[in-house]
C-alpha cells in the first residue's frame, strides 16, 4: 500500500520533517510492507527552503543576518535554475519561533533581516528571488525591510528612525532615493498563505498580531501606525499599498513587496506543489495523509492542508487530516474521503500538547489506522 505523507509543521512542536519522520515509523510499525513517500510541506512560513529543498536540487546558502530584535542569526536560502533562482523565507530571519515567548514585542520586531536576505540573493546574481512569507514575529509593514535595502525614514526632529512596529506612527520623512536598484532587474515573487489586506479588522495587526504577543492596547497601536506608515509610503512611493491582497502578510511585509517593489504575489503552497510536481509523486497512492498544528476555518484558505485538498480532488485516494486541535467548524469539511483526527488528548494543556506532540502523533496515527482496519 503507498502512503504520501505531506505535512506541514506543527508550530512550536515539530518541524514539517520531524512529523513526516513520526508518521512513517507509524505506518510501518503497523503496516511494515508499506511505501511511505515523505514530502514535507509549507505554505509560506517556517520549513518553505527546507521543502523546496527536500525535493528539488538546489544548493543551500547559509548567511548570517539579523533575527526581528536584531541579534545576528543564521539563515538559509536556496539556490536553483543554476544559481539563477533564489528561494527565501522570510521566517528564517524575522520569524516568531526565532524568539522566545517571553521576548516576543511586535512593537520591536522589525523585518530588518529579511531584507538582508534580499541583499545576500542580489549579491549572488540571481534573476528571480522567491519568498515564502509567514511565521513572522513582526508588525513593522515592512519598514524594516525597507531600511536594510536602502530606504531611510526620519522623525520630526529629522532623526533617522529604525525600521519596527513602534516607529511606524513616527514618520515624518522617507528618502528612497538609496533603494537598491537592482531590484528592478529581478523577478519578485511573494508566496503568501493569506489574501488578508494590511489595514483594518481583517488586516495584519488585528488578525495575527496576538500571536506575535501584542495585547489588545499594543494592536490599536500597531494599527494607527500601519495606517500612518501607508499614508508616507502613498506621499512619498505614489502608491496606495493598502489595497494589495495579501499585504497583511508577514505583518505588512506583503504589502510592501506587493506595492512598492511590484512582486507578484502566488499562493505559497500551490507553487510549492507544482514545484514539486505532487500530482505525479501521488498518482497510485492509497492513502494521502496531511495535517498542521491547527485545522481551522482558515486552513482551508491557503494552508498547506487545502493545497494538498484541491490538487488531489481527481485522486481516488483517502485523506488523513491529522492536527494538534480540530475546530468544530472545520469538521464539514470531513466526509467519505476525508478523515480529520485530533491528536491531542481531550484535557490536555497547550503547554504540554506542544511538548508532547510527537507521543501524541504516533499514537493518533496507529490509533487511525487501526480504526480503517477494523471497518
Amino acid at each position: 500500500m503507498k502512503y504520501i505523507v505531506c505535512p506541514d509543521s506543527f508550530k512550536e512542536s515539530m518541524s514539517a520533517v520531524e512529523v513526516t519522520q513520526v508518521i512513517e515509523k507509524a505506518i510501518l510499525k503497523f503496516d511494515p510492507d508499506a511505501e511511505v513517500v515523505k514530502l514535507p510541506l509549507s505554505d509560506g512560513g517556517e520549513g518553505y527552503v527546507q521543502a523546496v529543498a527536500i525535493a528539488t536540487e538546489g544548493a543551500l546558502q547559509r548567511v548570517q543576518v539579523k533575527d526581528a530584535l536584531m541579534k545576528p542569526t543564521v539563515a538559509e536560502y536556496l539556490l536553483l535554475d543554476g544559481g539563477k533562482t533564489a528561494i527565501l523565507e522570510l521566517a528564517q530571519a524575522s520569524g516568531l519561533e526565532k524568539i522566545s515567548r517571553e521576548l516576543r514585542d511586535p512593537l520591536k520586531a522589525s523585518s530588518f533581516g529579511t531584507g538582508e536576505m534580499i541583499l545576500h540573493a542580489l549579491e549572488s546574481g540571481v534573476d528571480k528571488i522567491v519568498i515564502g512569507l509567514g511565521g513572522s514575529a513582526t508588525n513593522d509593514g515592512g519598514m524594516g525591510l525597507l531600511q536594510a535595502l536602502g530606504v531611510k525614514f526620519y522623525d520630526e526632529n529629522g532623526c533617522e528612525l529604525t525600521g519596527c512596529g513602534e516607529n511606524l506612527e513616527k514618520i515624518k520623512q522617507m528618502d528612497i532615493s538609496n533603494l537598491d536598484k537592482r531590484l528592478k532587474k529581478v523577478e519578485l515573487i511573494a508566496a503568501t498563505d493569506v489574501e488578508n489586506r494590511v489595514l483594518g479588522v481583517n488586516g495584519a495587526t488585528y488578525v495575527y498580531g496576538r500571536q506575535k504577543g501584542a495585547t489588545h492596547e499594543v494592536c490599536q497601536r500597531l494599527e494607527k501606525g500601519m495606517l500612518h506608515f501607508v499614508s508616507k509610503v502613498k506621499e512619498y512611493c505614489q502608491v496606495d499599498i493598502s489595497n494589495a491582497i495579501g499585504g497583511g502578510a508577514a505583518g505588512g511585509v506583503g504589502a510592501v513587496l506587493i506595492g512598492i517593489l511590484k512582486a507578484k504575489r502566488v499562493s505559497g503552497i500551490e507553487w510549492l506543489l507544482e514545484k514539486v510536481n505532487f500530482q505525479e509523486v501521488c498518482k497510485g497512492a492509497e492513502w494521502i495523509v496531511t495535517g498542521e498544528g491547527r485545522i481551522d476555518a482558515q486552513t482551508f484558505q491557503g494552508k498547506v492542508v487545502a493545497g494538498v485538498l484541491n490538487t488531489t480532488n481527481n485522486s481516488s485516494a483517502q485523506l488523513i487530516l491529522l492536527a494538534g486541535l480540530v475546530t468544530q467548524e472545520a469538521r464539514h469539511y470531513e466526509g467519505e474521503r476525508v478523515k480529520m483526527v485530533q491528536i491531542t488528548p481531550e484535557g490536555e494543556c497547550l503547554e504540554s500538547a506542544l511538548k508532547n506532540g510527537k507521543a501524541n502523533l504516533s499514537r493518533a496515527v496507529e490509533s487511525v489506522l487501526l480504526e480503517i482496519k477494523l471497518k
